[in-house]
Formats: structure tokens, sequence, C-alpha cells
């Protein structure tokens, strides 16, 4: 497909879709997945070996990398965490890597991404020292060379373990600022009008409901306020 239509471009996505049956959005995937892929290749200085990528199982570790890199709008920034993303993949490819992938889209959300390339570009080169030795790389190399739990890996582990660990704490500090201007953007939308249309029990629930709202109120302000006297 990527060939046909990237390389070779004998027919356009939508031919290709026509042809295929296959969905204009499935092979827009495709194609982003098996461009990072040839991207891969050529970080490891392998081109072309496509049966790398496969013996190695990256179709997962691929979809996530293409998610990730798309939320990230600036270009040079991009091609370095594509390339720290690159020998993450390879540090780690024993561990659960999607998963350790997928902690990147809450760094780009939070604006930590950029901590985590700077981080990891020692560990890049690292990586890219490590399999410049070979010319003619296999996975059996890469197995050698990265086995489970390798020095590499871990300190992979550590920065991500870091960054995350700053990223939640963040969030369970503003938590309850959320939590609490839900409330009142829920009750700002209340419609006092409807009240006139309920009956006694549904108004005496209501009632009862703000009661139990003014006590824990009152809860919080007293909490806060012993707060502040530390």
């Amino acid at each position: 497909m990527y060939n046909t239509i990237v390389v070779e471009k004998l027919l356009d996505e939508k031919q290709y879709a026509k042809i295929s049956k296959m969905s204009l959005q499935v092979i827009k995937q495709k194609i982003k997945e098996a461009g990072v892929m040839f991207d891969f290749l050529e970080f490891i200085n392998q081109p072309e070996k496509t049966y790398i990528a496969n013996e190695m199982k990256l179709d997962g570790p691929l979809n996530e990398i293409v998610q990730i890199l798309s939320k990230e709008n600036d270009t040079t920034q991009k091609e370095q965490l594509k390339n720290a993303l690159f020998a993450e993949m390879i540090a780690c490819r024993n561990s659960d890597i999607t998963r350790g992938l997928r902690d990147k889209k809450d760094m780009i959300k939070s604006g930590d991404i950029n901590n985590y390339i700077e981080k990891s570009n020692e560990l890049v080169i690292e990586v890219l020292d490590t399999i410049s030795k070979y010319d003619n790389l296999t996975t059996d190399d890469l197995g050698r060379e990265f086995a489970p739990d390798n020095k590499t890996q871990m300190e992979f582990v550590d920065i991500n373990d870091s960054i995350m660990r700053k990223i939640k704490y963040r969030k369970a500090k503003q938590e309850p600022l959320s939590i609490l201007k839900s409330v009142v953007d829920k009750i700002n939308i209340f419609d006092i009008d409807v009240l006139q249309y309920l009956d006694g029990d549904t108004l005496d629930n209501l009632e009862q409901i703000l009661i139990e709202i003014e006590e824990n109120c009152t809860e919080i302000k007293r909490s806060i306020n012993s707060v502040k006297q530390l």
C-alpha cells in the first residue's frame, strides 16, 4: 500500500480505497504507520528491511507513535520526540512499550513533553552508539544488547515515572478546585422556574439535597480555614 501510493504514486488514496474496498480513514492511518515504520528503519540504519519491524511486532507501538506525533505541532521538536520514542521502543522492547508510549500523550497535554525529550537525549545517543556497531543489524542483536531490565530501559522508566508523578501530583492539586467548579456550573444552570411544576415529594427531596450541600460546604470551609491557620 505505502509503495503503491507514496513511493511509486501509482494510485492515490481514494483510488486505492475504491479498489481495495477499504475505508479512506483506514488507508490514511496505515500509510502514516508505514511512514513511521520506514523512519524507524532509517533510525536504526537498516532501511527497507521491513522484516525487522515485523519481527519486533511493532504494530501497536507504531500506532501509538503516530497518535503521539499528531499531537505535536513543532516540526523540530516532533523529530526529536520521534527519535526519543524510537530509542525507547528499542531499549524497552521486552516490556509493555505500548503502555509506556501512552504516557507521552499526557506529557504533551500537560506541556511536559519537552522535559521528556531533554532527559532522553543522552539515551538516544547511547542507543544509536550501541546499534552502530552492526552493519547488518538483526533482532537477535537487539535482544542481546537490550536484554530485559537493561540499564537504558531502566533509565527510560525512571524518566517516565518521574514526569508522570509530577503530572499526577499537579492533577491531584487541581482536582478539588475542578470538582467545586463543576458543582457551581451545574447549580448555575438549574432552572428555578421548573419548581412550580414539581410535586411535594420531589420538592422535599430537593430541599434535603440542598441541606446536604450546605452541610458539606460548611465542612469544606471549616477545613480550609483550619489548613490556612497551620
